[in-house]
């Protein structure tokens, strides 16, 4: 989900001059980084022209949706510079203000022809407003999801059942344990060679590691070809919009849902760059950066598969009713002793964490769960272990992704 924080973007910064210094226009400066597009000679001359109507038509946009939102309590900020993990001409800040930086997004805009500049501005600035919870922008209602059932189609394999799974788990578990054993062992010698600086010492015993983590990789991988969808089930995750600086990480994350999410599951999204640290999903839009590992967007992409089907957020409930039982929830802050989750953070305490799991898999919502978020992450890293500590949790997962 969104990161929570009270960053906004800075302001505008104004210059004046002196009537006799008053000078041309020049193009801006655009900040350079790895997603800065390249530009010809002819697009570089068009950045003034483009600033401009961005300038005009931001303000215009700002203004309408002021007078339709009057309680709106985060403005849209004009930032003297890029923002530093986006490196986007626009974003959302983790306060879920708007933010933009007019060079960069000039910049952006300039290899597109100049009579569908203003449309893609204003498409962008509309997704932001749809990702942001603070906004109560209307969202366009989507027919509840339909499953086509691809795996039962004539010619196409369906997806291994939690069965078959499990007994292609099994005949690595022994040697899934060793390797965990001795890699537990060496790092505590690991940690002992540290405090008295036997750097040699380290330096083997780290050579050590590296050699078994390779095989426990090796037997993940093995177990990973087990939980793929089959070639011909796949199909190309559906983006309705990507902007430039997150296309890179958020189809990196989405080969990962093709490869354990079923297709019939798989929902149409967006993505938006945050300006956070942390990822996060609201009304079908991806809420990361440039710099969001895969793993980190597969979570949020299993959010937005709670959200499109009825069906799984049920069986999510369900499953985390189920568990805790008669338990009543805690505040997070106290169970994973972390002072940065907010007082209306709850959860369950169950046996998340002492199953190999965390406590915000125990999480509270309104209306949501993050079972399948931390689970499917979990499954990713190693299935192995997922399976030897948490069973019923890693059933569930399968079950519930798989075979809709």
């Amino acid at each position: 989900m969104p990161g929570e924080g009270s960053q906004t973007g800075g302001k505008a910064v104004e210059q004046s001059h002196a009537p006799h210094q008053v000078q041309p226009p020049v193009a801006p400066k655009v900040p350079l980084s790895s997603s800065a597009p390249k530009l010809t000679p002819q697009q570089q001359a068009k950045i003034p022209h483009i600033t401009q109507t961005a300038k005009t038509l931001l303000a215009k946009l700002t203004a309408t949706h002021a007078s339709q939102f009057p309680d709106l309590k985060n403005p849209i900020i004009e930032s003297a510079d890029v923002c530093d993990v986006t490196q986007s001409g626009m974003w959302l800040n983790e306060d879920y203000s708007i933010g933009y930086h007019l060079p960069t997004l000039a910049a952006e805009m300039a290899i597109h022809n100049d009579h569908a500049i203003p449309g893609h501005i204003e498409t962008r600035f509309n997704n932001l407003l749809q990702a942001s919870p603070e906004y109560n922008s209307p969202v366009q209602k989507t027919a509840p999801q339909q499953f086509s059932q691809s795996g039962t189609q004539p010619g196409v394999n369906a997806p291994n059942t939690f069965t078959t799974v499990e007994i292609g788990i099994k005949p690595h578990l022994k040697e899934w344990g060793r390797i965990d054993g001795e890699i537990h062992q060496w790092k505590h010698d690991f940690q002992r060679a540290a405090r008295t600086r036997d750097t040699l010492a380290m330096d083997r015993i780290k050579t050590n590691i590296d050699a078994l983590e390779v095989q426990r990789q090796g037997l993940v991988d093995q177990v990973h070809r087990l939980l793929e969808m089959p070639s011909g089930m796949r199909i190309p995750f559906t983006f309705a919009d990507l902007t430039p600086t997150t296309r890179t990480a958020a189809i990196r994350g989405a080969s990962l849902a093709e490869r354990y999410i079923h297709p019939d599951l798989l929902p149409k999204m967006g993505a938006v760059d945050f300006n956070s640290k942390r990822a996060g999903q609201f009304r079908s839009m991806l809420l990361i950066h440039r710099l969001s590992d895969p793993s980190s967007v597969l979570h949020e992409i299993a959010h937005g598969v709670e959200e499109k089907s009825k069906n799984v957020r049920d069986k999510c409930i369900g499953f985390l009713k189920k568990r805790a039982g008669n338990e009543k929830p805690q505040q997070l802050s106290q169970l994973e002793g972390d002072k940065t989750c907010t007082s209306d953070e709850l959860a369950f305490e169950d046996e998340f964490a002492s199953r190999g799991g965390s406590h915000y898999m125990g999480k509270l919502y309104p209306n949501g769960t993050e079972l399948l978020t931390m689970g499917i992450e979990r499954l990713h890293a190693d299935p192995i272990e997922f399976y030897v500590n948490d069973p019923e949790y890693f059933a569930f997962v399968i079950n519930t992704l798989q075979h809709p």
